[in-house]
């Protein structure tokens, strides 16, 4: 699957990253706005994504353990 994704960088390499997973019935630009006032509270960068088959993200899940890998694959890139 091809994951759809925002990096939000405001903080230099060695600041914390927070990574936002979406609750069920949610796209990730729903979640943007939110996304980066709790980078900038937190003093750190933050990536939103679209697990497969949501918004532009390609694929889809045919197990629980697929959103899993998903969210691994995120925090690897």
């Amino acid at each position: 699957a091809a994951l759809d994704a925002v990096e939000y960088k405001a903080f230099p390499a060695g600041a914390p990253w927070v990574v936002w997973f979406n609750a069920n019935d949610v796209i990730m630009e729903q979640n943007l706005k939110f996304m980066e006032q709790y980078s900038q509270a937190l003093r750190a960068n933050a990536v939103a994504f679209n697990f497969r088959g949501v918004g532009d993200s390609s694929g889809w899940p045919r197990v629980s353990a697929d959103l899993v890998t998903d969210g691994e694959a995120v925090i690897m890139h």
